[in-house]
């Protein structure tokens, strides 16, 4: 069976044929687009989403990995559990945080805080790498 379809009213309307093949319960949809002549082929069977039940986690992850935002989101998760991480005192004395280039940049306002914290950056590391499961930053900078 061969049903042929024209949409549109003048040559402005991108879309003007739809030619709808039916073969054993299969359907192949051929898109005429006037202004290229190149017919694009789209499978009804293969969809953008998912048919399957996924958890809200699982939603947010497949959002992020779509939209390349994963590593902004984990480094933003890594600046917010700053307090969290390091505790209290140190958080009271940080006036800064911000990552560029995968090096997170932590500005202090003591400076005996920043050279305790500048010898301990292996185990700053190995704390994050810990709390995250993947290495987020790849060093860490006091100033």
């Amino acid at each position: 069976m061969n049903n042929t379809t024209v949409v549109g009213k003048n040559d402005a309307t991108l879309v003007l044929v739809f030619i709808i093949f039916f073969f054993n319960h299969y359907s192949l949809f051929i898109i005429l687009d006037k202004t290229n002549h190149m017919p694009k082929y789209i499978d009804p069977n293969q969809r953008g989403r998912s048919a399957e039940l996924s958890t809200v986690g699982e939603a947010l992850n497949q959002l992020l990995d779509t939209y390349q935002l994963k590593a902004k989101y984990e480094q933003t998760q890594l600046i917010q559990s700053w307090e969290r991480l390091m505790g209290r005192p140190i958080a009271r004395r940080t006036d800064k945080l911000y990552i560029s280039n995968r090096v997170l940049y932590v500005k202090l306002n003591s400076a005996p805080l920043k050279q305790e914290l500048n010898m301990s950056r292996s185990k700053i590391l190995a704390l994050f790498l810990q709390e995250f499961g993947e290495a987020i930053v790849d060093d860490v900078v006091f100033i």
